[in-house]
Order: C-alpha cells, then structure tokens, then sequence
C-alpha cells in the first residue's frame, strides 16, 4: 500500500505572493551592457586608445562600456559595479 500525504490547503495565488515579495522591474532585452576591460587587439573590448575618446565610459578602474550606455537605470549601475566583487561575491538589496 503507497503512503498517502494528506490533503493541504490550495497554494496561494501568484498575486497574493507576489505582494510579500521584491520583484526586479523588468527591462527591454539589451539594455542593461555589461562592462569590459581594455583590450589591446579592440576584439573583446576597447583598446586604450579608444577609451580617452569619448565613445567609451569608464565605470570603474580599468572596466568601461559604451558612452552611449544608459545611466538612468539603477540595475545598469550595480551591474557596473559588480564586475569589481570577487568570485564569491554577490550584490544584495
């Protein structure tokens, strides 16, 4: 004979959970870039040459993204500045 669970009451509804709970705003797909560091052949990032100029925007020591690159956005600017957490790091609100 298999082992029964008990009857349990129904789970609340996604909205009545959703209430008690931090959701992140959704954004656009491509709009949050994720910083980069120099690169000398301009492959994987920009090369140190292209930084003084004005197309790129330094976030942090040696990690830049495009000038271009929405500042207005509050999960843009903590993505800028999690590339500097260690391995074990982690951003917490």
């Amino acid at each position: 004979m298999e082992d029964r669970l008990p009857a349990m009451d129904p789970p609340q509804t996604m909205a009545a959970v959703s209430r008690h709970r931090w959701e992140p705003v959704a954004t656009a797909p491509g709009v949050l870039v994720r910083p980069v560091r120099i690169d000398p052949a301009g492959v994987a990032g920009p090369t140190r040459s292209q930084t003084v100029g004005r197309h790129w925007r330094r976030t942090s020591h040696g990690w830049y993204v495009p000038a271009d690159t929405r500042t207005d956005i509050p999960e843009q600017r903590i993505l800028e500045q999690s590339v500097r957490l260690p391995q074990a790091g982690a951003v917490t609100g």
